[in-house]
């Protein structure tokens, strides 16, 4: 039973709704916090991909769950909009913003958290139904481990693991914990006299991030919404200038390597980076990532979250992170299905869709580690 105290609520980004979102995530622990929950970053989400986002709360004053989730419309996806069956509703889905998420509980009782949060998800599941949202799909943080209120459920999944670097270690601990490929490239680099510039964060700072990550993008094969505009990064900065730091590494005055880093609370997350192949003999890339984690240890965070890979479980991406430290936490997925009748015709129009519209090109290795299992289904 819902206590008479305890009320569902959500707020968007805008006017008092978000500022009264902006109080709610200040009152968060530290341990808790991280940029992925922040008015800012929603807002700056909004502007780049035209999608709404949302902090849905359940609770009081003392027990508080809260989780922040985008929803997108499912009408303007191609497979969709081109059908002539096409329904007037609206219909969308639940995801949770570029990076990690999922609920958070606040409760000043530890046996109290079962109960408040099945009593969340009853309301959300409520509020989704009335608003055509089809499903939700959530990335859980690896180091929060929000997933723990999820087991049991059949939709939550473990998709791999991610990396993170212990900042309470002394500097010469946080590099002898490392394997010694990055250690010897470390060297390498600085043999070759590579420099690690913090940015100032100026708009030509931001804009060879731009470059150096968009190429990497392109050599990737990494599918559209791993790509950025200029304007997300510089609209970015400009929001969350005080959670933001961008390293470079420079050589023969040119930048070859940078990585783009977020942080709030407790933790520094490793969110995009990007280098240039044909300086890769000079080993920039670790160095630059040592040179970051010893930058944040110096500002007092806890965690370098370094992240996970391109979606396999053995991606070359995942194996070059865990030479930096054994220090894993398991990454986990949550999807539901709120409508299962809508779900199921929606993947049967993709389905009839892609029969028509089949493309025999093969695709990139990263897009298949990506596609793999993809959910939901309607959108790959």
């Amino acid at each position: 039973m819902k206590s008479p105290s305890r009320n569902f609520e959500v707020f968007s980004t805008q006017n008092e709704s978000g500022q009264k979102w902006k109080s709610i995530i200040c009152s968060i622990p530290e341990h808790l916090k991280d940029v992925y929950f922040l008015l800012e970053y929603a807002q700056v989400y909004e502007r780049e991909f035209q999608e709404p986002a949302y902090l849905f709360t359940y609770g009081d004053n003392e027990n508080l769950v809260l989780m922040v989730g985008v929803k997108r419309s499912i009408n303007n996806l191609s497979f969709y909009s081109s059908t002539t069956v096409k329904s007037e509703t609206l219909y969308y889905d639940l995801s949770t913003l570029y990076g990690y998420g999922g609920p958070l509980i606040i409760a000043n009782c530890t046996s109290i958290k079962p109960d408040l949060f099945q009593e969340f998800r009853a309301h959300l599941n409520k509020y989704c139904l009335e608003n055509n949202i089809v499903s939700e799909f959530l990335r859980l943080h690896p180091k929060i481990g929000n997933y723990e209120l999820f087991i049991g459920d059949n939709g939550l999944v473990k998709k791999n693991h991610t990396i993170w670097i212990d900042l309470s270690k002394s500097e010469s601990e946080i590099l002898m914990s490392m394997r010694n490929d990055p250690r010897r490239s470390i060297k390498i680099a600085q043999e070759n006299n590579v420099q690690i510039v913090k940015s100032d964060l100026s708009n030509s700072d931001i804009k060879e991030f731009h470059r150096l990550y968009t190429t990497t993008m392109k050599r990737l094969g990494a599918l559209p919404m791993y790509f950025f505009t200029v304007d997300y990064f510089l609209d970015l900065i400009e929001n969350l200038k005080n959670n933001v730091s961008i390293f470079f590494a420079k050589w023969d005055d040119k930048y070859i390597s940078s990585y783009m880093y977020v942080h709030e609370g407790d933790f520094i997350d490793l969110y995009l980076g990007g280098s240039d192949p044909q300086y890769w003999n000079l080993k920039a890339n670790p160095f630059c990532l040592y040179s970051a984690a010893i930058w944040a240890k110096s500002q007092d965070f806890s965690y370098y979250h370094m992240g996970g890979g391109h979606g396999a479980e053995l991606d070359s991406l995942l194996h070059f992170k865990s030479q930096f430290s054994n220090n894993i936490a398991p990454f986990y997925m949550y999807r539901h299905i709120h409508n299962i009748p809508m779900y199921n015709e929606l993947c049967d129009l993709k389905d009839s869709f892609n029969s028509q519209n089949s493309d025999t090109q093969e695709k990139a290795s990263f897009t298949d580690a990506v596609l793999k299992d993809y959910f939901p289904e309607y959108r790959a």
